[in-house]
């Protein structure tokens, strides 16, 4: 449309339509068919912006994969004719709505060590763009940091949480990271427990959304942030995360049962601090529910994957749970697992027993050693005395001690009441909750002594004698191939008899075994036996016997003796004597010269040194 003003060959006033852009614009004059020849040169006014939206965010907090965006402003030329830029770049597939509106598929992430503004610009072509005359600042949302598919902040690349060695790498999820081609630096800063903050270099290996960092060792609960560009850029706010708990893999225990010794555990995510301040640690011994019964009082820290615990509670048996608590976090058991978290107490010992018992049992005998445990562990508690070894099958009900009980030393002593048994080469067993301990051949029940015997066998060794002795043999092995009797004189030792072969045996005049032939209780009479032999030939007065039980062998004779039967004469011959000449006269022995004196009659033994 042309309007003419009053000069009217002079001026005319028109409007553009359509609308245009850009600098160095050139403007004819057409008159009749006649073309000016002059040509005028304009500008269109430069665009403006004015503000900027992307999905909800405005200027001041654009997210870093902003997209799509819009620009509202003046001025803005047509679509193909206008463009927006910032530090990084030109923006993509911009159109324009209005005059005062575009949009654009997305634009370029400008880095923290660049001024992030927006500039527009329009014009048919780049020579004739006019630049707006003013630029837009913006700014970036700050990271965020989101949970991950295990519901944690911060894990390994398996999903694990953080091993307390720092091993790397972590991984971070969250948004406004930035393009993994950013160039920016982006870092963790880690804050442990008492410690410093420490940082960690990241690089994005998704853009925007998912950080790989290096670790950093701690233990227990830690916080951090992502930071985007050190000082110059923004820090996300903190979140929390938690080193991975601590694993057991192995025991090594020497505890004994007074909690005396030393626990070493070996495993890993122990810490990296010996300082209990900034890594406390703790130990328990005894089960896996940590309760302050189990608490070894005392532990350090070796290494890593080492801790010493001591001061551990009083207790017995194997297998016992072992679990240790790092900076708060607790060590998990698996009940399906192989007992590496599983310690034992020291099993017991024997040192020596007090005390001998007679032979129908009953005395109380004192075992002392170690590792017996508590008072309160009497229940687990059994003691044995048996002639048969560990390996040997025999009844523990037969050889048990009775009433064990614990003295006022109870991890080192304890005393029961001796079973009945023989012999002076009896094992002691000591079993503490499934842990044994064997004293070999240490123990010996009294020997036998005979406390009456039958007077005046015959000497030719045909008549049975009746002893009376104490401590034969157990009153439910009457088992005569256990019990040896010899017959001497007082002053004779057990081997003086034995080497005279002089045994009350089986049977008459040595015939049979070495052995008596009936050993029986003398009712009536407390740990009395009868025991019935056949007295060897011998002769003599002030003879004694003496009794072995299972080698063990009376001491000395008692001075309960007795005599062999007095010689006895029925008759007599003499040789060479008057009453061969003198029939039916008295026999007269010759004043002189040889004469042989035969006499008959008994118990004139076998020994002729003996007879006069």
């Amino acid at each position: 449309m042309i309007t003419w003003v009053s000069n009217v060959d002079v001026e005319i006033v028109c409007s553009l339509d359509p609308p245009g852009s850009g600098v160095d614009r050139p403007m004819y004059v057409t008159v009749g068919g006649l073309e000016s020849d002059h040509v005028s040169i304009f500008d269109y006014a430069p665009p403006t912006i004015t503000a900027v939206d992307s999905q909800g965010e405005t200027t001041d907090s654009l997210r870093t994969n902003a997209g799509p965006i819009t620009f509202t402003g003046t001025n803005f030329a047509p679509t193909g004719y206008i463009l927006f830029s910032n530090y990084g770049g030109s923006c993509t597939n911009c159109v324009t709505v209005s005059a005062t509106s575009a949009t654009c598929d997305s634009c370029p992430y400008v880095t923290v060590a660049n001024v992030k503004q927006f500039s527009v610009s329009s014009g048919p072509s780049s020579s004739l763009a006019v630049s707006g005359t003013n630029s837009l600042t913006f700014t970036y949302v700050a990271p965020s940091i989101t949970l991950n598919d295990n519901s944690t902040y911060l894990s390994l690349t398996d999903g694990e949480l953080p091993m307390t060695s720092g091993t790397g790498p972590w991984i971070v999820h969250g948004t406004n990271f930035g393009p993994s081609t950013a160039g920016d630096v982006l870092t963790l800063e880690v804050t442990r427990n008492t410690e410093a903050a420490v940082t960690a270099t990241c690089t994005v290996v998704v853009p925007h959304t998912k950080l790989s960092c290096t670790g950093v060792a701690g233990s227990g609960s830690a916080s951090f942030v992502v930071v985007r560009g050190g000082n110059i850029g923004s820090s996300s706010s903190s979140q929390s995360f938690t080193y991975a708990p601590p694993v057991v893999t192995g025991v090594t225990s020497t505890i004994k049962t007074d909690g005396t010794g030393s626990l070493v555990i070996t495993g890993y995510n122990f810490g990296i601090h010996s300082d209990p301040a900034k890594n406390p640690i703790s130990g328990y011994f005894g089960d896996y529910s940590q309760a302050a019964s189990a608490e070894c009082t005392t532990c350090t820290f070796d290494s890593a994957t080492q801790i010493t615990c001591s001061d551990c509670p009083e207790g017995t048996g194997t297998s016992k749970g072992v679990s240790v608590t790092v900076n708060g976090e607790v060590s998990v058991h698996d009940p399906n697992g192989t007992g590496d978290d599983q310690g034992d107490y020291e099993p017991p010992s024997i040192s020596g027993v007090i005390g001998e018992s007679a032979t129908i049992g009953g005395t109380v005998i004192t075992i002392n050693g170690d590792n017996f445990g508590p008072a309160s562990a009497i229940s687990t508690i059994s003691v044995y005395i048996s002639p048969y070894t560990v390996d040997q099958p025999y009844d523990e009900t037969r050889w048990a001690c009775t009433n064990v009980a614990t003295t006022a030393t109870p991890h080192t002593q304890i005393t029961c009441q001796a079973p009945a048994g023989t012999g002076n080469q009896n094992y002691v067993y000591v079993e503490v909750d499934g842990q044994d301990a064997t004293a070999s051949g240490s123990y010996t029940y009294h020997y036998s002594v005979v406390t009456a015997q039958q007077d005046n066998p015959t000497t030719d060794g045909t008549t049975i004698i009746t002893l009376t002795a104490n401590n034969v043999v157990a009153p439910d092995i009457f088992n005569t191939s256990r019990v040896f009797v010899t017959i001497g004189t007082p002053a004779e030792n057990w081997a003086a008899r034995v080497a005279a072969g002089r045994y009350c045996g089986s049977g008459p005049a040595g015939t049979g075994s070495l052995n008596p032939f009936n050993v029986t209780l003398n009712t009536g009479t407390p740990n009395s036996f009868i025991v019935q032999c056949y007295a060897p030939v011998y002769s003599g007065a002030d003879r004694t016997a003496m009794i072995m039980v299972d080698n063990v062998v009376q001491t000395a004779a008692t001075a309960a003796d007795f005599d062999y039967a007095a010689p006895y004469v029925t008759s007599y011959n003499l040789t060479g004597s008057y009453h061969e000449n003198n029939p039916g006269g008295r026999d007269m022995a010759p004043s002189s010269g040889a004469i042989t004196v035969t006499i008959f009659g008994n118990n004139f033994g076998n020994d002729a040194s003996k007879i006069t």
